[in-house]
């Protein structure tokens, strides 16, 4: 694992993102850039697929002493900045096994989090996607491997045309 990614403010929340391992899986960026290394993270993004309890986030994140501020809360996401790094808590309507264990954080394995990111290109399309993909692609997995993962785990709400 790749802890050199993370900023001295997320080293720093590394406790308190511990405080929500058995609930939530890391994912996004962080999650890819953690296992590959290819650039610096600035945030921390968690999911789950129950749905959100926003005060119970919000009431450990209070415990935990850091000054934060909420940023963005509807249904199925809450946006909370703490000590100076973003968290994004969401509920994400998959089932995703959460393999990989570090510093007790759990979060995907690379090839799925590869298609997450695929996923994502068809309902968003936002650069640091592309960045991620690009360096999966290149050192890690084929675009085959992603598709079929991809289908897998999103079925017909994943659509390979925008790979082909």
């Amino acid at each position: 694992m790749h802890q050199e990614i993370l900023n001295k403010d997320q080293l720093d929340l590394l406790p308190l993102v511990k405080e929500f391992r058995r609930e939530f899986c890391l994912a996004g960026g962080t999650a890819v850039a953690l296992q590959i290394g290819h650039l610096r993270s600035v945030d921390f993004e968690l999911y789950k697929t129950a749905p959100l309890k926003p005060v119970r986030i919000i009431s450990k994140i209070s415990a935990s002493g850091f000054s934060y501020s909420v940023t963005r809360k509807v249904d199925d996401q809450l946006n909370v900045t703490v000590n100076n790094v973003m968290f994004t808590f969401f509920q994400y309507p998959f089932e995703i096994d959460c393999k990989i264990k570090y510093e007790g954080l759990q979060m995907p394995d690379l090839l799925t989090l590869a298609a997450m990111k695929a996923y994502a290109l068809g309902r968003r399309s936002k650069w640091k996607d592309y960045v991620d993909l690009y360096f999966i692609l290149k050192n890690h997995h084929n675009l085959e491997e992603i598709i079929k993962k991809a289908e897998e785990i999103f079925g017909q709400l994943f659509s390979e045309k925008l790979f082909r």
